[in-house]
């Protein structure tokens, strides 16, 4: 199926409107396509939905016909049972399996049975979440980078017992939406992750250890390595807590010392400074 006859044909269902499922609407609809965004509770769409609208408009990298169609086309819903409609659904809820699986058994029951799932976990195993699916043939990974409006690489995560016509379509649907996908086999923290928590952490050390502040640590690294942005800097964008759940299970997966939670990580996200969404973080923001 090519770019056109994919965006008129699918609809795309969106699962959790927090930071990763807003942005991920928004890249999805400025696409072209018709999105069926859910979440528990309305206060989310309340809050997020005219900053969508405002970022599905600002995205030059697309035509204007496709911006005008996903702004027109797309819907919010707290009714888990307008996800039935959706034949291709990509879940953004919090980074924990229990929650996840719960989400996805319910989905089972009400979806089509051609339907596909895709994660946007950043780390759990995708080979566990499809068994736990109902559907391992037609559940892959597909990891967005924050913030995914601007971010091109996507990982496209294949696991043993995947439908390779499933793997064609979730690489149609990336490359559909300006993006490049990365096919990789299902491994603790896949590509990006695993080298970015080992550099993240290692930066919160040496603040930690009093080398340097944030700003300095942050400063360093884009001077001297080229990044965009430093990685406390994006540490805050990303969320204290989220990187704090990733490094926990890298740690328990694989065992090896980069991957343990620095104690200042620990210490902020108890604290409740997980970053830009709460104002604060290793930078403020109120």
């Amino acid at each position: 199926m090519n770019p056109e006859e994919l965006r008129k044909k699918l609809v795309v269902g969106v699962a959790g409107f927090g930071t990763m499922g807003s942005e991920l609407t928004a890249a999805l609809a400025a696409a072209g396509f018709r999105v069926i965004a859910w979440n528990r509770s309305e206060e989310r769409f309340e809050k997020l939905v005219p900053r969508v609208r405002r970022l599905i408009s600002r995205q030059q990298n697309h035509p204007e016909e496709h911006r005008q169609r996903g702004l027109k086309l797309l819907e919010t819903t707290t009714n888990l049972e307008r996800l039935a409609e959706a034949r291709f659904v990509v879940e953004n809820l919090v980074e924990d399996r229990a929650v996840k699986v719960d989400f996805f058994k319910k989905l089972n029951q009400l979806a089509h049975p051609d339907a596909v799932f895709a994660t946007n976990t950043s780390s759990l195993p995708i080979a566990e979440l499809a068994e736990a699916s109902g559907r391992p043939g037609r559940f892959l990974g597909l990891h967005f980078f924050n913030p995914v409006t601007r971010m091109e690489l996507v990982e496209v995560v294949r696991h043993p017992g995947l439908d390779e016509s499933v793997l064609t379509m979730a690489t149609s649907l990336v490359e559909a939406m300006g993006k490049t996908p990365v096919v990789l086999n299902d491994a603790p923290g896949f590509i990006v992750n695993r080298i970015l928590v080992t550099m993240v952490n290692e930066a919160i050390r040496l603040v930690e250890q009093g080398v340097a502040s944030p700003k300095q640590v942050d400063t360093a690294m884009k001077l001297g390595t080229g990044v965009p942005v430093g990685p406390l800097k994006l540490l805050d964008l990303v969320g204290l807590d989220t990187h704090l759940r990733v490094c926990e299970h890298l740690y328990e997966k694989l065992g090896e010392p980069q991957f343990a939670p620095p104690e200042l990580l620990k210490r902020l996200v108890k604290e409740g400074k997980t970053g830009r969404k709460a104002g604060e973080g290793f930078y403020s923001y109120r």
